[in-house]
């Protein structure tokens, strides 16, 4: 009865939405991860400049090899989709390019740490322009910044390490988390989707719940 809720047209645009693998379920996000994009620069009002926001990062306990549960940020997931530690992303808005730029893991350590999404993995799921390794950002950072250049973070302390650029570069901590939070206020009609099932999920339980007591 629940499924009876959903919308007949939401099933037909979004079929992956009722039937996502565990793995990619952390990568919900990442098939709007390109609109999301172009919906923060739109609101940027700008025509160039790069995006860079880092993800979180895996922390351990004092002494330990073990951690809280990870919780990805939030307005890195929102231009990734990302759920995994150890990522960032960049966008260039002149060029409306995406990439994502994940760890690579040493197969010899899959045993004892797990395995997280290879680039394959990334790129067949998401709705990135690219996949990266993480090891190559500096160098992409140092080809993409040119003299005048402006780089768009959330917060000072979130501005990566420039150990050398072609010129002055502007970077700019204001503008872009009003810009995305404007962005998130205008839902995508997957994000539209996903509400309505959420709500039929609610109130299927209301409904059916208290048959189940009597």
């Amino acid at each position: 009865m629940i499924n009876d809720a959903f919308s007949k047209e939401d099933v037909g645009k979004f079929p992956g939405m009722f039937q996502l693998p565990c793995l990619t379920l952390k990568f919900a996000d990442a098939l709007q991860a390109k609109q999301h994009a172009q919906k923060v620069a739109k609101k940027l009002g700008v025509q160039n400049g790069l995006i860079f926001l880092p993800g979180q990062e895996e922390k351990n306990y004092e002494d330990s090899d073990m951690g809280p549960e990870f919780h990805q940020r939030r307005y890195f997931y929102y231009l990734s989709g990302a759920g995994f530690p150890g990522c960032s992303v960049t966008y260039d808005i002149a060029r409306d390019h995406l990439i994502l730029w994940v760890p690579y893991m040493d197969p010899r350590n899959v045993l004892w740490y797990g395995r997280t999404p290879s680039i394959d993995d990334c790129r067949e799921i998401s709705a990135v322009d690219d996949v990266r390794y993480i090891s190559g950002l500096d160098r992409f950072l140092y080809t993409a910044l040119s003299p005048g250049s402006t780089l768009f973070v959330l917060h000072p302390e979130q501005t990566p390490k420039l150990e050398s650029t072609k010129g002055v570069v502007h970077i700019d901590t204001v503008k872009l988390r009003p810009a995305i939070d404007a962005a998130r206020v205008i839902k995508t009609e997957y994000e539209v989707a996903m509400i309505r099932r959420a709500n039929a999920i609610s109130v299927g339980f209301y409904l059916y719940f208290p048959l189940c007591l009597s």
